[in-house]
Parts: C-alpha cells; sequence; structure tokens
C-alpha cells in the first residue's frame, strides 16, 4: 500500500536533518501498517530495538518514528516504561465511524463532478470484486484491507484538498486495524456486503443510495456498550481463538 498518509521531505546529503527527518517518516509510515494489519495489537509494548531489527535499521529512527507517531495519537510514550500501541475507547470508535461517514458522503459528492468519475468507479468496483471474493473465502483480514483500499483510492482521485487532509487525519488504516481486532469475523464479513450495492449505485449515478448503502455498512461496526469508555485492548487469546474460529 502506498504512503497516503505522509508526505516525507526531499532527500538532501547524507547525514542532514533531512535525510533523518525523512527516514523517520518511513519508519513511522511501517510501524503504522504493522497496527493497521493486527500485527502490533492495541496496548502492545513497541520496544525500539526489536522493532530497528524487525525493519533493518537502527534504534535513533526508530525512536524518532515513534514520537512521530505518538505526536499522531497512534502510539503513546509512557515515562519509564516506554512506548505502546495507543489503546482506543468504544466512543473514540462511534465517534470516528460518524467522521467518517460525513466524509465519505462529501467525497461521493466530489466524485459525481469529476470528468474521469467512470473510470475511477471501475477502479473501485476491482477493489469490491476482491472485497467479494474475500468474503465467500471467509477471509475477514482481507475484507479490512479492502475496505481501507476502497476508500484510499476515493480519496486520493478526488480534487478537494482540504477534504484529503481532514481524512488524513482519520488515519483510516489504523482505525481499521483497531476494528479488526474488536469485532468478530462474522461482521467484518457481513461488512463486505454492502460495498457492491455502493458500487452498483455509483454506477446508476445514483450517489444518494450509494450513501445509503455505505453507511448502512459502516452501522455494523458501531460499538453499543453499557460503558461509555470501555477500553479497546487486545482480547485474551482463548477470546481471540473463539473469534477466529467463528465461535
Amino acid at each position: 500500500m502506498r504512503s497516503f498518509y505522509r508526505e516525507t521531505p526531499p532527500v538532501t546529503k547524507k547525514g542532514s536533518p533531512s535525510i533523518r527527518s525523512n527516514l523517520a517518516g518511513q519508519i513511522a509510515q511501517m510501524i503504522d501498517n504493522l497496527i493497521a494489519d493486527g500485527h502490533l495489537m492495541p496496548g502492545q509494548r513497541l520496544i525500539e530495538q526489536e522493532l530497528a531489527d524487525q525493519l533493518g535499521v537502527s534504534r535513533l529512527p526508530v525512536r524518532e518514528a515513534l514520537r512521530v507517531l505518538a505526536g499522531d495519537g497512534i502510539v503513546e510514550i509512557i515515562p519509564n516504561a516506554g512506548a505502546r500501541v495507543r489503546v482506543l475507547h468504544a466512543r473514540h470508535i462511534n465517534e470516528t465511524s460518524k467522521v467518517l461517514i460525513a466524509l465519505m458522503g462529501v467525497a461521493l459528492d466530489e466524485l459525481e463532478t469529476l470528468v474521469d468519475r467512470d473510470a475511477i468507479i471501475a477502479e473501485l468496483e476491482t477493489i469490491v470484486t476482491r472485497m467479494s471474493a474475500a468474503a465467500k473465502a471467509k477471509d475477514a483480514a482481507e475484507v479490512a484491507h479492502g475496505s481501507v483500499q476502497f476508500q484510499l483510492k476515493l480519496f486520493d482521485r478526488i480534487e478537494n484538498e482540504c477534504l484529503k487532509e481532514v481524512f488524513r487525519k482519520i488515519r483510516i488504516g489504523n482505525y481499521q486495524g483497531q476494528v479488526r481486532n474488536l469485532f468478530q469475523d462474522s461482521t467484518i464479513l457481513q461488512f463486505a456486503t454492502h460495498y457492491p450495492d455502493v458500487v452498483k449505485n455509483l454506477k446508476a449515478g445514483n450517489y444518494s443510495k450509494a450513501k445509503k448503502a455505505f453507511v448502512k455498512g459502516l452501522n455494523l461496526l458501531t460499538l453499543l456498550e453499557k460503558d461509555p469508555n470501555p477500553p479497546v485492548g487486545p482480547l485474551p487469546r482463548d477470546a481471540r481463538l473463539r473469534r477466529n474460529s467463528g465461535g
């Protein structure tokens, strides 16, 4: 997946601050992707040397990358304890979902005005076809990945830079990774069934129905909790096994 979230500064001469900043930005993106893909779990400690070994770099740019991610709210740096993946709460997930619904509505309005909208819709349909195949194979991880790709593709192709910037702040890959960790696979798979309706209505020029189909799918990921701030963290191992087995 190409970097949509962060543009790194141009490379200058070796050893300069710009080079170090560029490398830290790239590493921050890689760590963000590991979180989004579920390789690093909410609440998990991030040990600099382990990450450096995994990514094939030294500890210094990893430390800088973690500071970048802490500034973005992706990780937390705890005094005398190091860094860990930020643990989100149900309220945060719900609020992000509401904002995402609003942004997608505006993005689809923007899509309707583009001259090349048919080509963009065809690209979105290709992603949805892969999502449907993944859902049929009960591959929830690939469905979640497809959902991220759908939204990245749409926001990448529209021309409203202000809307793009707001979308970047959601950190859709990280948000989807947290959702993937929380919900049962059956819910993620059901989520995929609404995307074909989105594309079908876009192809028919019915953007209002396309929005409704997207909202209907995203509403599946609304958390109904008695506690307004229950932590979203790693499930116990036996619970994760039950979730992955569909039990």
